[in-house]
């Protein structure tokens, strides 16, 4: 991953958190702990699509060095 992909990543789960209202309330609905979704440095890449899912924002926001 590139540093602007790595930046764009960033700001992509940033905006992700946003929109579902916390982090807290991305954990609940991917079902893991909060702790997990502040470790993440940009969104894992198994977990893009159930990001996506209920955020809205694109797994190609999320992860531009694994899907195009």
């Amino acid at each position: 991953m590139t540093d602007e992909q790595r930046d764009r990543a960033r700001k992509a789960l940033e905006l992700a958190i946003d929109e579902v209202g916390g982090a807290s309330r991305l954990a609940e609905k991917l079902e893991i702990t909060r702790g997990a979704v502040y470790q993440w440095d940009v969104c894992p890449a198994d977990r893009c699509v159930d990001v996506e899912k209920h955020s809205g924002i694109p797994r190609t926001a999320l992860r531009p060095d694994v899907f195009r």
